[in-house]
């Protein structure tokens, strides 16, 4: 005789049986698959700010998926960018049984307090006097993107794209990337031309204006406030050609890697350009060989 074990009577498993056969297994898995995905509460590992809890507020009730995870990311980086630094966001966290997702928020250490220092200028950032007239460089490398089938060439050094039209070739003064966020060299195609874009600014832009003491908005639609312009025509990557609300920037090395270039002249360009386009960006004409 085994003491200390007794076996479940034989009424009590029919019970448990008769109770799970009233139930669809379709039914079954939806009910479990709502239990285990969607966010019923979150939870902020140290207590954050109310911008961060009203950031995270539309993914209530939404199931934890990778989309969500870098959505809840993106908002928090930019609810809580300050001008003394980043704060570090995880996201990674599941969902416990009730729901409940942790999110853990490291602010950015604190520093000591220095006296402020007006940032010195580069020379390479100062802005090139435009050319006097759409005379073409005399070099072996100009010569050789003429007979190629680009339809664009951009010369970092210069601050200049040259562009094939149906009336021959002209040229334009243009913005580059700055000194962290160089507009990157290489072949290139246009992958679109879009007209009268909305420009939404990056996590990554918050925080730069957060540091500025400023601060941008969730989205900029088209018209005379656009940083955009009148038209964006993409590279791929992140990267494209437009135009610009800031035309005193034009010759500068300012951009996050994007080419910005005059209201009057980034017309000319898109209306010449089509998707499959060939664009080459040099860092100088002697270079183009490196292509």
């Amino acid at each position: 005789m085994i003491t200390g074990r007794t076996a479940p009577p034989r009424s009590t498993l029919g019970v448990v049986l008769l109770s799970l056969s009233l139930f669809p297994p379709a039914v079954l898995g939806v009910v479990q698959t709502q239990q285990g995905n969607t966010i019923r509460s979150i939870q902020f590992s140290p207590e954050s700010n109310a911008a961060a809890r009203q950031a995270i507020a539309p993914l209530f009730g939404m199931p934890l998926t990778p989309t969500v995870r870098r959505a809840a990311r993106q908002r928090l980086l930019a609810s809580l960018a300050t001008p003394a630094g980043e704060w570090s966001v995880d996201t990674t966290a599941n969902l416990d049984i009730n729901g409940r997702w942790t999110i853990t928020l490291t602010p950015p250490p604190v520093a000591a307090t220095q006296p402020r220092r007006e940032p010195v200028r580069p020379r390479s950032l100062m802005p090139l006097p435009p050319p006097r007239a759409d005379r073409f460089p005399d070099a072996i490398g100009f010569s050789r993107w003429q007979q190629s089938a680009s339809q664009v060439l951009v010369v970092r050094a210069d601050r200049r794209l040259w562009l094939k039209t149906p009336d021959g070739i002209r040229g334009f003064s243009i913005a580059i990337g700055r000194l962290g966020h160089a507009t990157p060299v290489g072949r290139r195609s246009v992958v679109s031309v879009t007209p009268n874009p909305t420009w939404y600014p990056t996590a990554a832009m918050h925080r730069d204006a957060a540091r500025r003491g400023e601060s941008l908005p969730r989205r900029v639609p088209p018209g005379p406030s656009n940083p955009l312009g009148s038209h964006f025509i993409a590279l791929g990557q992140s990267i494209g050609i437009h135009g610009t609300n800031a035309p005193a920037t034009i010759g500068a090395a300012v951009s996050r890697g994007c080419i910005r270039m005059l209201p009057q002249d980034i017309l000319t360009v898109a209306g010449t350009l089509r998707s499959g386009d060939g664009v080459w960006i040099v860092d100088s004409l002697e270079s183009i060989h490196k292509l």
